[in-house]
């Protein structure tokens, strides 16, 4: 028999010289026990070893890894290898912290990234829903307003032969009227005439929404007209509707015409009792919160019936109402809206159903006026009688404004188009020139350039219901402007301002 004794220690050093030294090592002989440890030496040598390292030992696997627990309580992965010769095996600890936590920083990078990804998405996704909406709105919005200036340019057409025709019988019927006339032809004259003033009330309504009517578009002090129309709102509103203001004393100074302001406050106040029948209040602020820089607006507010939603984008074209028949044109807010506009201001309505409707006037803010005294020079010498040239294409209208100068005392002479006046300038030299604006064949305001051309002292006066007010403006002649419809006391009195 022979027998080898060996030291431990020898196995000992062989083992911390070679093994890494930040890991856990151990040689065990095939029966389990340790022969070396890299940790508590002494200790450990000639003890079991744990079930993890006896397990991958019985196996029968010469070398591979298993996921153990060491004695000190240390989670971790082990590699080992089996001697074919003596049946020792080494082992190697790894702990299990240093190869998990790569995994789980992986991990939470991918999460973070992940979450950081999603979150980025859903801000894109904001983004692209919220610019998609503007563009949207905008879209929506362009097209209202393409539909409105449509609108406009058709109402505007209509107006315009609507007003010649209302001009043509006003005429008419002021020159029956000169004449003697029984007491039942009186009165079905004077029918005629309030139904066509009621009709050039119709088209100043529909030429203020095309905005064609002649705004005089002043500085003004929107406070104190405001407070100066309190007795007619309260008035036009009735004792069920209660008036509140939210209004400051200090003048605001804006650019706007009195009399379509005053008219548009008038049809938001009527608009808002009409949608209050059992009574409610009214509330107007000036000036209104949230307003862009450089405008003032004035807020009507009611706790009424409110508009649903498709209704309220139609408010504003002309003859769109909901009231009942004979209650209502459907122009009241198309002119705010064409007065509002060609003002340079805006018309904004919000309204929900069952809580109420907001309306809100913005108008361009502007300083304070200069106040000039100035010695009006006295007025010279105006002579009876005047030489005036006549042009219309439409005879009523013509053989009105021809007669009632010639019973003014005026010499007149009559054409039909522009040619033709052009044409009569070289026989009869007149003083005064009264011309149509929209005419075939050339339009009132080229046949006064035209004509002043030959005829420098020429005075003109143009009269028309469509007139383009921009052109008339900037023409180098500045002619006066009398819009159509008009009676005997218009025209006398505007032909007599040009004298």
């Amino acid at each position: 028999m022979l027998t080898v004794v060996l030291d431990p220690q020898f196995f000992q050093s062989f083992l911390v010289a070679h093994a890494p030294g930040a890991l856990v090592s151990a040689i065990v002989d095939r029966d389990g026990n340790f022969i070396a440890h890299s940790l508590d030496f002494a200790e450990r040598v000639g003890t079991q070893s744990s079930t993890f390292v006896r397990a991958a030992i019985a196996s029968g696997v010469r070398e591979g890894l298993y996921e153990g627990r060491t004695l000190e309580g240390e989670e971790n992965y082990s590699a080992y290898s089996v001697s074919a010769m003596t049946g020792w095996s080494t082992h190697v600890a790894i702990n299990y912290s240093l190869i998990a936590r790569p995994q789980l920083l992986s991990l939470a990078t991918a999460f973070g990234g992940g979450l950081l990804a999603l979150a980025l998405s859903g801000v894109l996704i904001f983004l692209s829903i919220r610019e998609l909406s503007r563009v949207r709105s905008a879209e929506n919005q362009m097209a209202h307003t393409q539909k409105l200036e449509a609108l406009g340019q058709l109402t505007g057409g209509v107006a315009h032969d609507f007003n010649n025709l209302l001009a043509a019988m006003i005429g008419g019927m002021h020159m029956l009227k000169r004449r003697s006339l029984d007491e039942r032809s009186v009165w079905i004259v004077d029918q005629v005439l309030e139904a066509a003033t009621r009709g050039a009330a119709l088209t100043k309504q529909l030429l203020s929404f095309s905005r064609q009517e002649r705004l005089e578009v002043v500085t003004l002090d929107l406070t104190s007209l405001l407070w100066g129309m309190d007795a007619l709102i309260r008035q036009s509103v009735g004792n069920s509707v209660v008036v509140k203001y939210e209004v400051t004393k200090e003048p605001l100074w804006v650019l706007g015409d009195v009399t379509q302001i005053e008219m548009a406050l008038l049809n938001l106040a009527v608009n808002a009792r009409d949608a209050m029948p059992n009574g409610g209040i009214l509330q107007i602020k000036l000036p209104a919160t949230d307003t862009p820089s450089g405008y003032v607006a004035i807020e009507v507010s009611d706790n009424g019936s409110g508009i649903p939603k498709d209704v309220l984008a139609r408010v504003t074209e002309p003859f769109f109402t909901t009231k009942p028949q004979g209650k209502g044109t459907g122009l009241g807010l198309a002119q705010v809206y064409g007065a509002m506009t060609q003002a340079g201001g805006e018309l904004e309505i919000t309204s929900k159903v069952g809580l109420g409707t907001t309306a809100r006037l913005l108008f361009r803010s502007t300083s304070p006026p200069v106040v000039h005294q100035e010695i009006a020079p006295p007025a010279p010498e105006k002579s009876k009688v005047a030489r005036i040239l006549v042009v219309d294409d439409e005879p009523g209208v013509r053989t009105f404004m021809a007669e009632t100068l010639r019973a003014a005392g005026h010499e007149v002479t009559e054409a039909h188009s522009a040619a033709a006046a052009l044409a009569t300038l070289d026989v009869r030299v007149p003083d005064i020139l009264v011309t149509d604006f929209a005419m075939p064949g050339g339009n009132g305001l080229e046949l006064a350039e035209a004509a002043k051309a030959q005829l420098p002292l020429l005075k003109v006066l143009v009269v028309s219901g469509y007139a383009d007010t921009a052109a008339l403006k900037s023409s180098a002649i500045k002619p006066a402007l009398l819009m159509k419809p008009f009676d005997e006391i218009a025209l006398l009195r505007s032909v007599d301002d040009i004298r």
